[in-house]
């Protein structure tokens, strides 16, 4: 069965051809952390012989998080925390890899603590726990601080 087979990808061998793509937890900590409940989340499809997991959505922006408990992936105090996510899922056989993106206008204030910034300022709601309308910021070349 060709599924059950491995496979190698750009050099890396991967298992089986079995792969878990990116799914909401709402397991990391407020602040976008990795927590304890995350990685057992993750290890117990890794235990599952999972080939590839691609872990959830991360932000690579404080005004990009688009849920409440959502990964980060922005700032150097998140390494140690997704080093070992994957160090505990390789333990398993398992390859790793994330899930980024930035929420734009579906971005909400009260969730990131930052003003919404998207290609344009036209509002629409956002539902997060409840429904509320954002009006992001314009968002141009200039004001990129990457």
């Amino acid at each position: 069965m060709k599924i059950l087979e491995a496979i190698t990808i750009r050099g890396i061998l991967v298992r089986n051809r079995i792969v878990m793509a990116p799914m909401t937890t709402r397991l990391a900590a407020d602040d976008g952390r990795v927590t304890d409940e995350l990685i057992a989340y993750y290890e117990a499809r890794a235990q599952g012989e999972v080939g590839l997991i691609v872990v959830e959505l991360s932000s690579p922006h404080p005004s990009g998080r688009h849920r409440r408990n959502e990964l980060g992936i922005y700032a150097d105090h998140f390494v140690d925390g997704l080093a070992k996510l994957v160090q505990r899922l390789k333990r398993y056989g398992a390859r790793v890899g994330i899930q980024i993106g930035h929420a734009g206008s579906h971005a909400r204030p009260d969730v990131t603590g930052v003003e919404a910034v998207a290609p344009s300022t036209v509002p629409h709601p956002v539902q997060e726990g409840n429904t509320r309308l954002v009006r992001p910021k314009h968002l141009t070349k200039s004001s990129l601080h990457i």
